[in-house]
């Protein structure tokens, strides 16, 4: 059997065979119109049964996932592990068209009532645009109103070699994490470079990059670990042991910001979109009575004055 990578570079392939011409292939019965193979066009990059999906597809496909994920498709392997979930993906379409699990009602009016509220949410954002533009001028005031939301608080960057010990452990093998961690102390005091015995010794999830735990600020390490990494003065400053539930740590200081107050710059992106999402819930409390004013509603009160016979 072929190996993953070797079927990704196959279909990769295709492409390149494929990429001037229209695919003739007839289409498999129960398939969807919007899918049949003779009406798409462009490079084939993967045939699923009497479906195809183009490269266009795979790279809409991508360009829609949230932004963190799509920082994670930077490789051949993950790649190729999305294309196989596309593929699954429409193999299970075809399995549910079998069974006529499309035409189902209940699937229906759920699809009908997620597409009505897809449809209301774009106009609540398309009215909120219209209505008003968040200009200059206007950033500038909320920026001004609002600065005590725009202090940045003092921060540090450091870097921690971690040998890491289980809640429940024992003396034993306290005893052999201390020890472990006091060996890799003795060699930072001997002016080893830090990072390379990161790499080395440490346990933690920031050991690849040199122990390197970027700029935080006070509230978001584990007290203990904290109070020590905010007491070492200068750049380069390094602590003793540090225990924490975690295990024991050695902690760098490589870097210190005061606090200060963020720019107008800084912060414009954010304000936009803290003014844009007020707009928008302004006209979703206001938009349907607005509606409702110019339109001909007409109720049949009588309906809700009906008894209900009792049971029994």
């Amino acid at each position: 059997m072929l190996g993953r990578k070797t079927v990704f570079l196959c279909l990769m392939a295709w492409v390149c065979v494929l990429s001037s011409c229209k695919s003739e292939t007839p289409v498999s019965p129960g398939s969807s119109p919007a899918k049949d193979v003779a009406k798409k066009e462009g490079p084939v990059l993967a045939k699923v049964g009497g479906e195809i999906i183009t490269v266009d597809d795979f790279e809409s496909e991508l360009t829609s996932l949230p932004e963190y994920t799509q920082k994670r498709m930077n490789t051949t392997e993950q790649k190729q592990k999305h294309l196989e979930k596309m593929i699954d993906e429409v193999l299970l379409l075809q399995e549910a068209e079998k069974r006529k699990l499309d035409q189902d009602e209940e699937i229906q009016a759920k699809v009908d009532r997620y597409r009505n509220r897809l449809i209301t949410e774009k106009l609540y954002r398309e009215i909120a645009s219209e209505r008003s533009k968040v200009g200059d001028e206007e950033i500038l005031a909320y920026y001004q109103e609002h600065k005590d939301r725009f202090q940045q608080k003092e921060r540090i960057r450091a870097s921690q070699i971690l040998i890491l010990l289980p809640p429940n452990a024992g003396p034993e093998k306290e005893a052999a994490a201390k020890q472990k961690a006091q060996e890799a102390l003795n060699r930072v005091k001997a002016g080893e470079d830090f990072a390379v015995l990161a790499k080395e010794y440490s346990e933690g999830p920031a050991a690849s990059r040199g122990g390197d735990l970027g700029y935080f600020s006070r509230g978001r390490m584990v007290p203990e670990f904290e109070e020590i990494a905010f007491s070492l003065k200068d750049v380069g400053d390094e602590s003793d042991l540090v225990r924490t539930k975690f295990g024991f740590h050695i902690i760098e200081l490589t870097g210190r910001q005061p606090a200060q107050e963020l720019s107008l710059e800084e912060v414009k992106d954010r304000i936009v979109r803290q003014l844009e999402s007020a707009r928008r819930r302004e006209v979703r409390q206001t938009l349907a009575e607005e509606l409702r004013e110019q339109a001909n509603v007409e109720i049949q009160e009588g309906y809700f004055e009906e008894e209900i016979p009792s049971e029994g």
